[in-house]
C-alpha cells in the first residue's frame, strides 16, 4: 500500500504499472503519460491533471473525490466498480472508454469527445455536461438524475434500460440512436435536433421538446402523459402503439406524421400546420384542433370521440371506416377529397363553418353547413348515420389530477 500526499508529478512516464490500495491525496500532475497500468483499490482525492495522456489503463474498485482532468487523451481505458464525486474532465477525449459499474456524484464534462464508448450499469446524479459527445457508444442500464446537457452529440448510440429523471438539454444532437426500454420524467430539451431516432417500450411524463426539429422519428410501444411539441419541426415521424395523454403540439410544423394502432386522450393541437397527416386503426377521444392547418390527411379504421376543429382549415381530407362522434366543427373549413364507410354521429357544425366532400367513385360532390340536418339523399351518400347509438357512456374525461399523481418516482422503480 502506498500513499502519496502534497506530491507534484511534472513530466513522467508510466510503462507496465501496477498498483494496489494506492491512495493520492493533494497531488498534482502535469505532462504525464501512463500506458498499460493497472489500479486496484485506488482511492483520488484532491488531485489535479494536467496534459494526461492514458492508453491501456484500468481501475477497479476506487474512488475518486474533487479530481480533476485538463487536456487528456485516452485509449482504451476502463473504470469498474468506481465512485466519482467532484469530478471534472475539461478538453479530454477518449476513445474505447468503458464504465461498468459506476456512479458520479457532481459530475462535469466540458468538451469531451467518446469515441467507441461502452457504459453499462453507469449513475450520475448532478451533472453537467457541455460540448460532449458519443460516437459509434452503447449504454446499457443507465440512470441520470438532475443532469443538464449543452451543445451535445449522441451519433450512432444504441441505449438500453435507462432511466432518466429532471434532464434538460440545450442544443442537443441525436443522429442514428436506438432507445430501448426508456422511463423519461420531467425532460426539457430546447433546440434539440432528432434524426433517425427511435424510442421503443418507454414511458414519458412531463417531456416538453421546444424550438427542436425531428426527423424520421419512431415512437412504438411507447406511452406519454404531458408530452409537449412547442414550436417544433416534424418530418416524417411515427407513433406505433402508442397512448398519448394531456398532450399538446403548440405551433410549429409537421410532414408526414404518422398515427399507428394508438390512442389519442385529450389532445390539443394550436396553431400547427400539418401536411400528409396519417391516422390508423387507433382512437382520438377529447381532441382539440384550433387556428391549425391540416393538408392531405388520411384516417383509416379511426374513432373521433369529443373532437374539436376552431378556427382551423382541413383540406384534401381521405376519410375510410372512420367515426366522428360528439364532434364539433366551428368557424372552420373542411374539405373532404374522398370518403368512404364515414359514420357522422351527434355532431354539430357552426353556421361559418365550410363543409365540402366530394367522391370521385361516385362523382358526389355536397356541400353542408350542419351535421345535424343532412338531407336523406345526402346521408344515403355518404352511409352517415344520424340514429347511431351515442358512445357518451364510453367516454370517460381524463382525470388531469389523477394522472398527475401517478408520476413515476425513483422509488417506484426500485432504483437508488
Amino acid at each position: 500500500m502506498t500513499t502519496y500526499t502534497n506530491f507534484p508529478f511534472v513530466n513522467a512516464t508510466c510503462v507496465n504499472v501496477s498498483s494496489l490500495n494506492h491512495t493520492s491525496i493533494n497531488v498534482t500532475e502535469l505532462n504525464i503519460t501512463s500506458q498499460n497500468l493497472y489500479s486496484l483499490n485506488y482511492t483520488g482525492i484532491n488531485v489535479t491533471h494536467v496534459n494526461l495522456t492514458q492508453l491501456n489503463v484500468s481501475y477497479v474498485n476506487s474512488t475518486f473525490y474533487n479530481y480533476s482532468i485538463a487536456e487528456g487523451h485516452m485509449v482504451n481505458v476502463s473504470h469498474v466498480n468506481v465512485t466519482d464525486f467532484l469530478v471534472s474532465y475539461v478538453n479530454v477525449s477518449c476513445i474505447a472508454y468503458n464504465s461498468t459499474n459506476v456512479t458520479s456524484v457532481n459530475l462535469t464534462h466540458v468538451n469531451v469527445t467518446n469515441l467507441n464508448y461502452t457504459g453499462v450499469n453507469v449513475t450520475m446524479f448532478n451533472a453537467t455536461l457541455q460540448n460532449v459527445s458519443y460516437v459509434n457508444s452503447s449504454m446499457i442500464e443507465l440512470l441520470l438524475v438532475n443532469v443538464s446537457f449543452s451543445y451535445s452529440n449522441y451519433s450512432n448510440v444504441t441505449i438500453v434500460n435507462a432511466t432518466l429523471f429532471n434532464v434538460s438539454s440545450t442544443n442537443h444532437t441525436s443522429v442514428n440512436v436506438l432507445a430501448v426500454n426508456m422511463t423519461l420524467v420531467d425532460i426539457s430539451n430546447v433546440n434539440y435536433t432528432g434524426l433517425n431516432v427511435t424510442l421503443h417500450n418507454a414511458t414519458l411524463f412531463n417531456v416538453t421538446f421546444s424550438n427542436s426539429s425531428l426527423g424520421n422519428t419512431t415512437y412504438h410501444n411507447v406511452t406519454a402523459a404531458f408530452l409537449v411539441f412547442n414550436n417544433s419541426v416534424f418530418s416524417n415521424m411515427s407513433f406505433v402503439n402508442t397512448t398519448l395523454m394531456a398532450s399538446q403540439f403548440v405551433d410549429g410544423s409537421s410532414y408526414n406524421l404518422s398515427l399507428v394502432n394508438s390512442s389519442l386522450y385529450h389532445i390539443q393541437v394550436g396553431g400547427h400546420q400539418a401536411e400528409l397527416l396519417f391516422l390508423s386503426n387507433s382512437t382520438a377521444k377529447n381532441v382539440t384542433l384550433a387556428d391549425s392547418v391540416v393538408l392531405s390527411a388520411t384516417t383509416s379504421n379511426v374513432t373521433f370521440i369529443f373532437a374539436q376543429s376552431v378556427d382551423s382549415l382541413l383540406d384534401l381530407l381521405v376519410l375510410t371506416n372512420s367515426t366522428f362522434h360528439h364532434s364539433v366543427v366551428n368557424a372552420s373549413r373542411v374539405n373532404v377529397f374522398d370518403f368512404e364507410d364515414i359514420i357522422i354521429a351527434n355532431s354539430t357544425t357552426s353556421s361559418d363553418s365550410k363543409i365540402k366532400l366530394y367522391n370521385p367513385k361516385k362523382k358526389v360532390f355536397k356541400r353542408i353547413s350542419s351535421l345535424d340536418h343532412v338531407p336523406k339523399s345526402f346521408k344515403d351518400d355518404l352511409s352517415v348515420l344520424l340514429e347511431y347509438p351515442s358512445l357518451a357512456e364510453e367516454f370517460v374525461p381524463l382525470n388531469l389530477t389523477a394522472l398527475e399523481a401517478s408520476r413515476p418516482t425513483l422509488n417506484s422503480l426500485s432504483v437508488c
